[in-house]
């Protein structure tokens, strides 16, 4: 395996409207769809499409879009061989309220989620990859089993850990900066956690132990920093229809760029490229790239 993700895995509903509604306001929703989606579920099949080597550790409900979810998967050739399907609890779902600026609002609903214990953590099969990309779970049960694997990995797998909002809220989040290789947030998450702007933040969290920290900027780009120096790495021009799922989509052309030996700058020029290419389309998944589509986008800069 190049990568195996371990995380909540959500079906997606996105629903359109002209404005995200705040106190005792109400608006109609113009359109809404469903998709296949979860963090390190999007960032798997990103780098599936990509053309790498995926699988997956993650609990499902046993019902139609839990079994939706393992056919995307195992149609872009993602390894289900390590995700449960469970009868107590529906597959878990994410409501997502996406304004014409392509802006949102999320709610969290983790179902199906919530059922992973440490029965399920193939420990021989998580620790065969080159990475393995964590990302958040809801329960406290479940963030407790992801703490806990961090010391039973082979030491010299490389760590990838996008903690997102729910994570970066937390004060006992230290271990996986300890053990992470690498951190990719975006610029919120990172100053929530360090407590100091993003530049100065990623060195106070190198300062614990991680190799590699991406900042994820928006339509700026990315900083990336390293023991050896950082960079700020402009994105690309994007036509920008949703952003659910931007940083998912970034992780993948990022750790594209970290199996392929790259550069720390052409890491964050590559997850830039899938990233742009993402927004430009609803859900999280509808923009990924092809290599080929991805190659293209990068050489025209």
């Amino acid at each position: 395996m190049d990568a195996i993700g371990f995380g909540a895995l959500n079906w997606d509903r996105l629903l359109k409207v002209p404005r995200i509604a705040s106190g005792n306001e109400e608006y109609v929703v113009l359109e809404q769809t469903s998709v296949p989606g979860g963090s390190a579920a999007n960032t798997i099949y990103g780098l599936a499409k990509l053309g790498f080597r995926t699988g997956f550790v993650g609990a499902l409900g046993d019902d139609t879009e839990g079994r939706e979810m393992l056919i995307a998967f195992d149609k872009i050739g993602v390894d289900t061989s390590r995700i449960v399907m469970r009868k107590e609890k529906p597959t878990g779902a994410a409501y997502s309220f996406i304004d014409p600026k392509g802006e949102r609002a999320l709610y969290i609903d983790p179902g199906a989620n919530d059922m992973l214990t440490e029965k399920d953590m193939d420990i021989e099969f998580m620790g065969s990859s080159q990475v393995l990309h964590m990302t958040s779970f809801c329960g406290e049960e479940q963030f407790q089993l992801q703490r806990k694997l961090l010391g039973r990995l082979p030491e010299d797998q490389l760590v990838s850990v996008a903690p997102g909002a729910i994570y970066a809220e937390r004060d006992d989040f230290e271990p996986f900066l300890e053990r992470a290789n690498i951190l990719i947030m975006n610029r919120r998450e990172v100053e929530k956690i360090s407590g100091a702007g993003y530049e100065d933040g990623a060195r106070k969290l190198m300062a614990k132990g991680c190799n590699l920290v991406a900042v994820t900027l928006g339509s700026e780009g990315c900083f990336i920093a390293n023991k050896e120096g950082s960079w700020t790495v402009s994105g690309f021009p994007a036509q920008v229809v949703d952003t659910t799922g931007a940083g998912d989509a970034f992780a993948a052309g990022f750790l594209a760029g970290v199996l392929e030996n790259r550069s720390p700058v052409i890491c964050g020029k590559l997850g830039n490229a899938v990233a742009a290419l993402c927004v430009a389309k609803m859900g999280a998944r509808a923009g990924m790239p092809t290599r080929t589509e991805l190659d293209a986008l990068v050489s025209s800069r």
